[in-house]
């Protein structure tokens, strides 16, 4: 009945009160068999406001069992996600400026007291040990990342944690920071090996020499690394794509992520390539499906070389015992069998 960007718990609980959306900023809805998408948002400069997720409505015993984000580190881990920020100041062509119009154009934080308050009811009530930050951009503000590491340190939780980084803003400083903290493992959105495709194409504002400093700042600290890569992209060439799969299981990576690039509606991506659009948005899905018309390079030959990136990374000679260690782990079986989904 309803779509809405914005701060959902706001506006959802207004919903429920008036039993009706008239009067609210910025909900899309169908009217008579036309959509509507009224102006305006509902948001906060005060995420500290905002309801925490009640996970008591989910089987968390379940979701422990199934919860892999760490399984690099430690695959008897118990842990869950959560998130502190929302908003970003990039303008990545896959993201933006879609992003900016759910959260608006401001990243905005949670306090470090919020953070942890949460981890500490987490730890109370589900008994974690572990944790991971999904924030797409996690350390954009080194003060705020420094006094999340502080808070956790000064209460002694204890717990391992994980998140998401750019390679461009590490530093050894706040690495180290984190490191004491718990953090034990970084996935670092690398998306391709081709400075071209990363520049002209993504508008990532990262280079390929940041992401090689940025691993190897990490792994001589002990810290596990998984990359994010997208494949076949509009303009992308077969070598680019094969560049891109050498270097991510020649490189150091402990797991990697290889998705085939799909376009995220009205994103700059979208604009730019919607006429190459051959499926209809239904059939969009990053893990199985090429969904471009690319030429000469047909949506069955990226369709291969994404389950060949996987083959080739996690069977490469410099990973290869542990990535059977980790299949054949009695806990990991499952997971193991859900992950290959994406293959």
């Amino acid at each position: 009945d309803l779509v809405y960007a914005g701060e959902g718990e706001i506006a959802f609980a207004s919903i429920l009160e008036t039993g009706s959306w008239d009067g609210l900023p910025g909900p899309c809805f169908r009217r008579e068999g036309e959509i509507i998408r009224e102006s305006g948002l509902l948001l906060t400069e005060d995420l500290d406001t905002l309801p925490l997720p009640d996970r008591g409505i989910f089987d968390m015993e379940k979701y422990f069992a199934h919860w892999y984000s760490m399984d690099r580190v430690d695959p008897s881990l118990r842990g869950t996600s959560i998130m502190g920020t929302r908003g970003c100041p990039f303008s990545c062509t896959f993201c933006q400026p879609t992003l900016s119009e759910i959260f608006g154009k401001k990243m905005r934080r949670r306090s470090p007291e919020s953070i942890v308050g949460e981890l500490q009811e987490l730890m109370a009530k589900w008994g974690i040990d572990a944790f991971m930050f999904e924030d797409s951009t996690f350390i954009v503000d080194h003060d705020w990342v420094h006094g999340i590491c502080d808070a956790i340190i000064s209460e002694g939780l204890g717990l391992r944690w994980c998140c998401n980084i750019r390679a461009d803003l590490l530093t050894g400083e706040l690495l180290d920071h984190m490191f004491e903290a718990g953090l034990r493992k970084v996935n670092i959105g690398v998306e391709s090996a081709s400075q071209r495709v990363l520049d002209e194409i993504y508008r990532k504002q990262i280079t390929v020499k940041g992401v090689e400093r940025a691993l190897g700042m990490c792994k001589r600290r002990g810290i596990f690394v998984q990359g994010y890569f997208m494949l076949g992209a509009p303009g992308e060439t077969l070598e680019e794509i094969r560049k891109t799969i050498e270097f991510a299981a020649s490189n150091p990576f402990d797991d990697a992520l290889f998705d085939i690039t799909t376009p995220f509606p009205h994103t700059t991506l979208w604009e730019k390539t919607r006429h190459l659009i051959r499926r209809d948005i239904t059939d969009f899905d990053c893990f199985q499906n090429c969904v471009y018309d690319l030429g000469d390079i047909s949506p069955e030959q990226i369709e291969r070389m994404k389950r060949r990136a996987f083959w080739k990374f996690y069977l490469h000679p410099s990973r290869i015992l542990r990535t059977l260690w980790t299949a054949a782990s009695p806990r990991n079986l499952r997971r193991t069998l859900v992950k290959a989904r994406r293959v």
